[in-house]
């Protein structure tokens, strides 16, 4: 298992960032009744876009799985499922730093291939900020 501060990722644009601080909770944690459909699917990833500060955030999108529900109700077909959890790392370089949100099947932090090759493909000079007083 990898440590959080070994975690480097190389961007698109050549910079290497390194992982600072990781968030992660189950994708559907306090969802009480019914299942996902695509319209919750849809509010959980814009609730990841949303800025608690001034480090802007870069989702990588996931893809939704249409799965069998597993319950009696015959009529409720096929649901839309997001990978079963939500993380968010805090990844600094040259004196930037970017919030990244991605979606996985297991604990990070180990970040799954397929995540870490769309992280891969970011610019993380034209989406992070300067941090401002050395913070």
């Amino acid at each position: 298992m990898d440590r959080l501060h070994d975690i480097t990722i190389a961007f698109a644009d050549g910079v290497k960032a390194r992982l600072l601080d990781l968030k992660q909770h189950s994708t559907y944690w306090g969802l009480l009744a019914g299942g996902p459909i695509h319209l919750l699917n849809a509010g959980i990833l814009d609730d990841c876009t949303r800025s608690e500060g001034m480090v802007p955030i870069q989702l990588v999108r996931p893809t939704e799985l249409w799965v069998e529900q597993a319950h009696s109700n015959l009529d409720a077909g096929p649901a839309p499922l997001l990978p079963g959890l939500q993380c968010e790392g805090l990844f600094d370089a040259r004196g930037r730093w970017l919030r990244i949100a991605w979606f996985q099947e297991s604990w990070a932090p180990t970040i799954d291939p397929m995540v870490q090759e769309q992280l891969r493909n970011l610019d993380f000079m034209e989406l992070s900020l300067e941090r401002a007083g050395g913070l």
